[in-house]
């Protein structure tokens, strides 16, 4: 009985997020076994997820590596605006990957964040963004 994934491959790149601690990119792969349909185990596409080693395989613009914030292993990337009012700050965490994601696969990205302030603020975005090398988009 042959196995046959099921889906057109097409190179997925860039993953980019402003977070605190882990950063998690994941894959159902579709495989249809005859007239059933089966899922093979998820598959960690990133390299040093939750930042055991530092920022290491991390691309930082305007963020940095914070040993001392985590949720479940060591370490968090953070941005920090200046002091004052009317003050942002706007940093990005990414990691271009070379796996091929299959175009009818199922992609989970999950992530821990963590708001933190001296004042309080008026308003705070998170965003998580997967993209293309060839497209990135890091304002959305």
């Amino acid at each position: 009985m042959a196995l046959v994934v099921v889906g057109l491959f097409l190179p997925v790149g860039k993953v980019s997020i402003e977070p605190y601690g882990r950063l998690s990119l994941e894959s159902k792969i579709t495989i249809s076994i005859g007239y059933e349909v089966a899922y093979a185990s998820p598959a960690e596409y990133l390299l040093n997820p939750s930042f055991t080693l530092g920022a290491t395989d991390w691309t930082l613009i305007t963020t940095e590596y914070d040993p001392a914030v985590y949720q479940d292993t060591a370490g968090s990337i953070k941005t920090i605006t200046a002091i004052g009012r009317n003050k942002k700050a706007t940093g990005t965490c990414s990691q271009t990957i070379s796996t091929a994601i299959g175009s009818s696969d199922t992609v989970t990205l999950s992530l821990y964040w963590k708001k933190g302030y001296t004042n309080a603020v008026d308003f705070q975005d998170l965003k998580a963004q997967i993209a293309l090398p060839s497209d990135p988009d890091f304002l959305t």
